[in-house]
């Protein structure tokens, strides 16, 4: 999932924000809008460079900053991470990282691992978006459109 693709999806609404001038995000693009809005909030950060890279990919790392930034999740111990072998304590993501974890939202793959610089599937988005915002899975129903 990309970027820009992800912005899109529902989020708490807290009015817009201030155009950051991303050297890589024109005014017409189609997701200047949301990344304009996330930026002028502080849910967004950019690259140290100045650029957005809204086609990129988007890493477990930097969708937990995002969830974490956006819902305003509590602190969590960086010990957190300590049953997580690849995820560093000293890197930019540990804090967010650790706070989505200790809310439940990130879970960890079978063999303890997050894999925080893995680009995250459209599931893997979706499935966190559902757990931050307390959705429910859907048992035993069928779909009227079959």
């Amino acid at each position: 999932m990309t970027r820009a693709r992800l912005l899109i999806a529902p989020a708490p609404s807290a009015g817009g924000g201030q155009r950051e001038g991303y050297t890589d995000v024109p005014q017409d693009h189609w997701a200047a809008e949301a990344i304009d809005r996330y930026t002028g909030l502080g849910v967004l950060q950019g690259n140290p460079d100045g650029s957005f890279e809204p086609d990129a990919y988007m890493t477990c790392a930097q969708l937990a900053s995002f969830i974490s930034r956006a819902f305003k999740l509590a602190d969590a111990e960086l010990t957190v991470l300590d049953d997580y072998p690849d995820a560093d304590k000293s890197e930019w993501y540990a804090q967010t990282l650790a706070n989505c974890i200790s809310a439940g939202i990130i879970g960890c793959d079978a063999d303890t691992t997050v894999a925080p610089d893995a680009c995250v599937t459209r599931e893997q988005a979706v499935v966190m978006l559902c757990r931050v915002y307390e959705i429910e899975p859907l048992n035993n129903v069928t779909p009227n459109y079959i």
